[in-house]
């Protein structure tokens, strides 16, 4: 259980994949990310807090003990993050080049942001992924608001019906 744990709590600080046991005592990768690199920028405790957000169809909330974390991410062209979600909300603002965000419940059309725009990530089971389809390296930036002790990121599966 202890390096279940610990396993997420290192997954959950990185971009790459997370590993899992099987019932043979193997990992097993989920989704490697490729061409994408995370820089933790500042790891914070918020305390005690109730955190709401509205943005479109979404009403994410984080309540309890919480956490910020800061991280500036790039992505080189052709790379993206593996698929993913959040323990927490996430406030992503695209700071250079084209982000293309895709999200599992229509894997196979992504959503492009670019440069000086932004968008909220729900959390939760909202399982994504981030691409570089452009020639040129993009940056975001992202803040996340997680139950402390909880992994920023939380490694999935790639959906079955697009490459």
């Amino acid at each position: 259980m202890q390096n279940t744990i610990l396993r997420l709590v290192v997954c959950g600080s990185l971009f790459g994949a997370c590993a899992t046991d099987t019932q043979t005592g193997e990992l097993e990768q989920e989704t490697l990310g490729e061409g994408a690199v995370a820089t933790t920028l500042a790891n914070a405790l918020l305390g005690e807090a109730k955190t709401e957000v509205n943005w479109g169809a979404y009403r994410p909330e984080v309540k309890g003990s919480t956490t910020l974390v800061m991280q500036e991410i790039v992505i080189q062209p052709g790379g993206h993050t593996g698929w993913h979600s959040h323990s927490g909300m996430a406030f992503a603002s695209v700071v250079t080049g084209t982000l293309t965000l895709f999200d599992s419940t229509n894997p196979c059309v992504g959503v492009p942001y670019v440069a000086g725009t932004a968008f909220v990530d729900p959390g939760g089971s909202h399982n994504h992924i981030a691409r570089n389809l452009t020639a040129e390296a993009m940056t975001v930036r992202v803040q996340y608001i997680t139950p402390t002790g909880q992994p920023v990121r939380i490694d999935a599966p790639a959906p079955s019906m697009c490459p």
